[in-house]
C-alpha cells in the first residue's frame, strides 16, 4: 500500500486532493464544438410529446448525458427498463404516470424476477448491484426531469434507497 503525503503550503489552508492523472481506455473527450453546441442548445418542450417518457429519455441523451458510448448504451438499456415497466403498468409512457410509489415497485420487480437457466435451476436475474445502478440511473434521469418540469408528487426517485447499504440487506434476510 503506497501512502501519499501532501503538505499544506500555508498554514490555515487546506490541502488539495491529488486528481486522478489516468483515464479510461474506453472514454473518447467531447470535442469543444460538441460540449459547446450542447450548452448553446435549449430543451423546448413541445405540447405533443413533452409527455412521452421515451421522448425525455431522448432528450436526456442529446443535452445532459457526456459520458462514453459503451456507458450511455448501459444508461439506455438501464432506462428502457423503466420504460417498458410504466407501458406494463400504466398503458402507456406518460411521465404523468411516474409516481414515488412506481419507482419503488419497478426496484422490487427488478429484485424479484426470475431467470430459468438451461439446466432447470431458477436465480435471479438481477444482482443487488445491478439494481443498484439501474436506480442510480434512474434517480439522476428523474432529477433532471424534474428540474425541467417538475412532477406533482416530487422527484419519483427521491427517496429509492439502494439494496445493500445502511444494513437493509440484513433486515431483508429476517424477513422485515
Amino acid at each position: 500500500m503506497r501512502f501519499v503525503v501532501i503538505r499544506c503550503p500555508m498554514p490555515g489552508k487546506r490541502p488539495r486532493k491529488p486528481s486522478q492523472n489516468a483515464s479510461r481506455k474506453n472514454f473518447k473527450a467531447a470535442s469543444p464544438a460538441t460540449l459547446a453546441r450542447k450548452a448553446s442548445q435549449l430543451v423546448t418542450l413541445p405540447q405533443d410529446s413533452a409527455d412521452s417518457l421515451a421522448w425525455w429519455v431522448e432528450q436526456y441523451f442529446k443535452f445532459e448525458v457526456t459520458t462514453a458510448e459503451s456507458s450511455q448504451a448501459v444508461q439506455r438499456r438501464d432506462l428502457g427498463l423503466f420504460v417498458e415497466y410504466l407501458r406494463e403498468e400504466s398503458g402507456g409512457d406518460s411521465v404523468k404516470a411516474w409516481t414515488p410509489r412506481l419507482s419503488r415497485a419497478f426496484q422490487e420487480r427488478l429484485r424479484k424476477e426470475i431467470e430459468v437457466k438451461r439446466d432447470g435451476r431458477a436465480l435471479r436475474r438481477f444482482s443487488d448491484r445491478t439494481i443498484n445502478r439501474v436506480m442510480a440511473h434512474l434517480k439522476t434521469f428523474s432529477k433532471w426531469i424534474h428540474k425541467l418540469r417538475p412532477f406533482p408528487l416530487g422527484a419519483p426517485c427521491a427517496k429509492i434507497r439502494y439494496w445493500g447499504s445502511t444494513g437493509q440487506k440484513t433486515r431483508l434476510r429476517q424477513g422485515g
